[in-house]
């Protein structure tokens, strides 16, 4: 369990990530517009790979986080004794 805080910042660094994406995108196409060596070429298709999964990655991470961010430690003070009650009984309770 993470706290307010952390799961705040979590999606910050990721959103700036995110955002750092479109950045590196741009340079990339640059790049694949200029006349370039065999080596050259390939590195900048094996650079748009890592530009793709670093993009998922990131995208996941901050599914994650806004996940855990509904179960905040924060969150979790909040909510009373008898709310912690009935979702344990309903969890407890073998389903038909």
């Amino acid at each position: 369990m993470l706290d307010d805080a952390t799961i705040a910042d979590v999606q910050r660094v990721n959103r700036d990530g995110l955002e750092w994406c479109d950045v590196y995108d741009e340079q990339l196409a640059r790049w694949g517009r200029l006349r370039l060596d065999d080596g050259q070429q390939r590195e900048v298709a094996r650079l748009e790979g890592v530009q793709r999964e670093l993009r998922v990655v990131l995208t996941e991470i901050a599914g994650l986080a806004d996940e855990l961010g509904r179960g905040t430690i924060e969150r979790q003070v909040a909510t009373s004794d008898v709310q912690y009650g009935l979702e344990y009984l309903l969890r407890s309770t073998p389903r038909a």
